[in-house]
């Protein structure tokens, strides 16, 4: 029975996921740079039903922001808009509440927002006297290979990983303006020069206890940018456009399934490096037979680096001693300085716009997303590129994924996977998770790796998700059980589970719950097992009393009189024949 429950064949086809995997690649190698951002924007949104629901939800929040981004009163104003720009005190501060943030990023970006692996610290640009939003700001680990900006700091390989000097600098991962301060106003400038403030630095080594000497960041479209004329950054020229081509989420999400299900040792290897999901890619591009190098983007990005010390070339390079650095005037003076630089700048920009008549009042804002997305750009490119499929792909992946209890024995690709179906019913499913751990010699592994995914068919099948996760466990503690009393002992290995749960409070409880009932089940089945010559009235009246008494409840145990007083005859009879005595233990 167990051979034709735990079915996975008819889940995965590999040639047919392949070239799935292939088209994919295909068709973003064939996008310019502009319309792949465009492309993976659309995609933010209309992944799935659910990312659109998320969105829908987040309605009320997203309008809180809208209304509160800054806004020149009357832009066609000018002495009024001069005015408005002049009071301004631009500021950064830590985003406490990470959600807020990630939305504000999203809705006012025409650029997908993904999370950088690693050290991350999230930011808003606000200003200080009317609080409003000015943008966002996030900085994060650097990467560890650009030739430009190695070549320009004199970097080594020993300078970055041996002396850790990498943990010294960070990389501008989101630098984004709201508009219409952006277009008007130069806010990208702006914000390009608040990453180097004290705001950024402190928080860099109150929450690494490391000093940040440098900042670097790159430009989608070259070294003509938003960074360029700026005294804070240094432009340093281009990438060598080297970066591997990463696929659509909902494609990407079937492959590394398949590689956790199929190799675990190498899905467990990569899912623990730094940058996860590329190292993910790597192995079942390997195993696919795709070479790197045929899915590399070509884009050039333009690179950028704000060396905030006199000597902060130094060192990074290992030079000289963190005592010995020296700040450049312009960053000492900080807030002042940018506030100044800017400004002058803004105006004489907002002025040239107002007499050539280019002025553009809107604000870029996502906010009836995703439904009426408003961007004709992002349209029209779900339009070329046939989006509409995607959601159904995903739904269909999601139907299939989310009614299964995936079961991986050991650290082999051999994975067990219980699936919801008709057939199921509580007693079905526990006595399924028992027959595994029977039907395996369990002493023979060191880890059992459990992953159990939840959909709606859960209420149903199991009434609660809470019974759900007690079926299972009870299960296999029940598979696990045996009497070993009067054998020989052997010397067992110890055996580590580790579950995957989205409900990780409710499965603590559950573990908790579940160890107490199967104990006193465990308890039962020993005195069953035990045979009659050891297990005597009187050991078993002691047995019970012991046990239960830590519970605290109270035992009586009567000897054969009290029996015969209370008319209990047929345990006397049974033990008539019997050279002890009965007894019966009372609870």
């Amino acid at each position: 029975m167990l051979n034709n429950f735990f079915d996975i064949q008819d889940e995965f086809n590999f040639e047919t996921e392949k070239q799935n995997l292939i088209n994919n690649l295909d068709m973003l190698k064939s996008m310019p740079v502009q319309e792949q951002t465009l492309y993976k924007k659309w995609l933010e949104f209309n992944k799935d039903e659910s990312t659109r629901q998320k969105f829908i939800k987040n309605y009320p929040k997203a309008e809180i922001l809208y209304n509160n981004i800054w806004k020149p009163t009357n832009i066609l104003d000018k002495e009024l808009t001069i005015k408005e720009i002049e009071n301004l005190e631009p500021i950064v501060e830590l985003a406490k509440t990470p959600e807020t943030w990630t939305l504000l990023r999203t809705l006012i970006s025409t650029m997908e927002f993904s999370a950088n692996p690693g050290r991350n610290i999230r930011f808003f640009a606000r200003d200080k006297v009317t609080g409003k939003y000015l943008g966002v700001i996030s900085v994060g680990s650097d990467v560890t290979s650009i030739k430009v900006r190695d070549d320009y700091i004199g970097w080594t390989k020993d300078n970055k990983f041996v002396d850790h000097k990498l943990n010294h600098t960070c990389i501008g991962t989101s630098i984004v303006p709201t508009q219409p301060l952006g277009f008007n106003f130069l806010g990208g400038k702006l914000l390009s020069a608040l990453v180097t403030t004290s705001t950024i630095r402190d928080q860099w080594k109150k929450n690494y206890d490391e000093v940040l000497v440098g900042v670097t960041t790159t430009s989608l479209y070259g070294v003509h940018s938003q960074y360029n004329g700026i005294p804070h950054w240094k432009t340093l020229g281009e990438s060598m456009g080297k970066i591997a081509i990463k696929p659509d989420d909902v494609i990407y999400k079937v492959w590394m399934n398949w590689l956790k299900e199929n190799h675990f040792e190498e899905f467990d290897k990569a899912i623990n490096a730094t940058g996860p999901k590329q190292n993910i890619l790597n192995r079942v591009f390997r195993h696919c037979g795709i070479k790197l190098k045929t899915y590399e983007h070509g884009f050039k990005r333009g690179v950028f680096f704000a060396n905030m010390y006199d000597n902060g070339l130094e060192y990074l390079r290992n030079e000289i001693k963190e005592s010995e650095l020296v700040m450049k005037k312009k960053f000492v003076e900080d807030y002042d300085y940018i506030n100044k630089w800017w400004k002058k700048k803004a105006i004489k920009r907002y002025t040239k716009l107002l007499e050539q008549g280019r002025i553009k009042d809107e604000t870029l804002f996502y906010h009836f997303l995703p439904s009426k997305i408003e961007d004709e750009k992002v349209k029209s490119i779900a339009a070329k590129y046939n989006l509409k499929n995607i959601s159904a792909f995903q739904k269909k992946i999601k139907d299939n994924d989310a009614k299964k209890i995936r079961i991986n024995l050991g650290e082999s690709s051999s994975l067990n996977i219980i699936k919801y179906d008709e057939k199921i019913t509580n007693d079905f499913f526990r006595n399924e998770c028992s027959g595994l751990i029977q039907n395996h010699d369990i002493n023979s592994y060191k880890k059992i790796f459990i992953s159990i995914e939840l959909s709606e068919t859960i209420e149903n099948k199991f009434g609660s998700v809470d019974y759900l996760y007690q079926t299972i466990f009870e299960g296999f503690h029940l598979g696990n059980y045996s009497f070993n009393q009067y054998k020989e002992k052997k010397k067992l290995n110890k055996l580590e589970v580790f579950v995957e749960a989205e409900k990780l409070n409710s499965l603590k409880k559950i573990l908790s719950k579940t160890e107490k009932i199967i104990e006193a089940v465990n308890f039962t089945k020993d005195l069953v097992n035990e045979p009659a010559v050891t297990l005597t009235p009187k050991e078993l009246a002691n047995r019970t009393r012991k046990k239960l008494s830590q519970l605290g409840i109270n035992v009586s145990v009567w000897n054969k009189e009290q029996l015969k007083k209370n008319k209990m005859g047929a345990i006397l009879a049974v033990g008539s024949a019997s050279s002890n005595e009965p007894s019966s233990s009372i609870i």
